[in-house]
Order: C-alpha cells, then sequence, then structure tokens
C-alpha cells in the first residue's frame, strides 16, 4: 500500500536523494575564450587579396560619410526652433523686458 502524498511530506525518516554539486569555474577567461572561437572560425576562413580588401573598406567609408546628411537635418530644425523661439517672444513679450 501506498502511503499518502499528505503524510509523506511531513514523514521524519523519509531519505532524502543526495544533495547536487556545482563547482563554479574560479579561473575563467573571457577574452581567452573570445581568442579561442576567432582563432577557429579563422581557421577555415577564405584568404583576401589586396584588392578585395581595398573595394571592402572603400565601401564602408562610403556609409560613414552617409550621416552627413542626418547631421545637416538635425542643425536645420535647431535654427527652425531658435527663429520660431525669437519670432513667438518678440510677439509676446515686451522689448523693455528683453535687456536689449
Amino acid at each position: 500500500m501506498r502511503p499518502s502524498t499528505f503524510t509523506s511530506m511531513f514523514s521524519l525518516f523519509r531519505q532524502r536523494g543526495p544533495r547536487g554539486f556545482d563547482l563554479p569555474t574560479r579561473y575563467y577567461d573571457a577574452e581567452q575564450e573570445r581568442r579561442a572561437e576567432r582563432r577557429q572560425r579563422m581557421d577555415g576562413a577564405p584568404v583576401v587579396d589586396r584588392e578585395t580588401l581595398r573595394a571592402r573598406m572603400r565601401h564602408g567609408w562610403g556609409r560613414q560619410r552617409a550621416d552627413h546628411g542626418r547631421t545637416m537635418r538635425l542643425v536645420a530644425m535647431m535654427v527652425a526652433s531658435v527663429v520660431a523661439l525669437y519670432l513667438i517672444m518678440k510677439r509676446y513679450l515686451p522689448a523693455e523686458g528683453w535687456g536689449i
């Protein structure tokens, strides 16, 4: 006959299983692991000639210059905000309060 679950939960003589033991590594070097993974990837990598490398670098530099338009839009928005603020202040504030 099987004991009920309620009484087995509070048994004084119940034998539990062995506790687990998980020893963490003491000397973990993340940089060494990254180097090993990169070395593994590089072992199968094809050799790149000089012209291919030059073309890749030129392509990469071209993408960096594409951010110029974003900067110009930001400057234009800031100038427009300052002009709008100036016009609002000129319209609604008395000239004596400006200190000009």
